[in-house]
């Protein structure tokens, strides 16, 4: 019997994709009852649009999604990767900084 795992970093690109999904989703329905009333109320949703660690915890995902597929990219190796991890906690910084 031959068992073939897949690589762990696809397994977390997955993971992370169905989250952000379920993040767009979030975003969507609180934007819209903010602007007009829904046929239900879902007070987390307020709860959730004024938090700013839901929008850092989006970014999050959203940057490592973008910089590991940047890495597929580019062919993989290790200092390609510690470049695209400086510039992603750079990008998270500058982001820090201006909310």
């Amino acid at each position: 019997m031959n068992v073939e795992y897949h690589p762990l970093i696809d397994t977390l690109r997955l993971y992370a994709g169905w989250f952000l999904a379920c993040l767009f989703v979030i975003y969507t329905l609180g934007s819209t009852q903010q602007l007009r009333p829904l046929p239900f109320h879902l007070s987390i949703l307020d709860e959730w649009m004024d938090s700013p660690m839901i929008l850092h915890v989006t970014l999050v995902t959203f940057l490592f999604l973008l910089l590991s597929s940047v890495h597929q990219f580019l062919g993989r190796g290790f200092w390609r990767g510690v470049g695209l991890v400086v510039i992603g906690f750079v990008l998270l910084v500058v982001f820090q900084v201006n909310t």
